[in-house]
């Protein structure tokens, strides 16, 4: 398998989880709870040395996003710096930054034009999401921020745009880098 710096930046991030925790992250949701915790330890540890929180923060991302390469048929677009890597959806038109993300799962400020749920995609879907959205039961703000709550409002997201799509007449379109890019 070919590396790339963001499964390279991916497998630091369990090394980190493993040393910190004794727990091995494996790629699935059901170890999302694991990387939630060690965020919010080596938040508390990294005290007054931002540098190793920024560290953390853009190898949680880059194994948020390896994480979602494998449950879901999406891709990297690695341009710029780790901070701006993003993470692009075939079957539907949704676009993230981990990293972004993780900052919010963090509690830390995000970038100005950060999307608030963190998910980009087509403004004619947004009313249907945010209807769909705010018909599940409510979570608490902490709550919604955790890396494993955004996984699965993620996957609730993907599906319901996959059924709306469906039934447009539309489910077999699919999306690459140009139609994100000129978007």
């Amino acid at each position: 398998m070919n590396s790339t710096p963001a499964a390279d930046m991916a497998a630091s991030c369990i090394e980190y989880a493993q040393r910190a925790l004794g727990v091995e992250l494996d790629y699935t949701s059901d170890t999302l709870p694991i990387l939630d915790h060690y965020l919010q330890q080596a938040a508390r540890t990294a005290g007054k040395r931002p540098e190793a929180l920024s560290l953390i923060t853009q190898v949680a991302a880059a194994y948020f996003g390896e994480l979602l390469q494998r449950r879901f048929d999406c891709w990297w677009k690695i341009e710029g710096d780790p901070t701006q890597w993003v993470i692009r959806f075939r079957q539907v038109y949704l676009e993230l930054c981990p990293h972004d993300l993780v900052v919010a799962a963090l509690g830390l400020p995000l970038p100005e034009d950060a999307p608030e749920a963190g998910f980009h995609i087509d403004p004619d879907d947004i009313e249907f999401i945010g209807a769909y959205l705010a018909a599940l039961p409510p979570v608490t703000e902490e709550d919604f921020r955790l890396l494993s709550t955004r996984y699965d409002t993620l996957e609730t997201v993907v599906d319901q745009l996959k059924g709306r799509a469906v039934a447009r007449n539309l489910g077999e379109v699919f999306f690459d880098d140009p139609d994100y890019d000129e978007g």
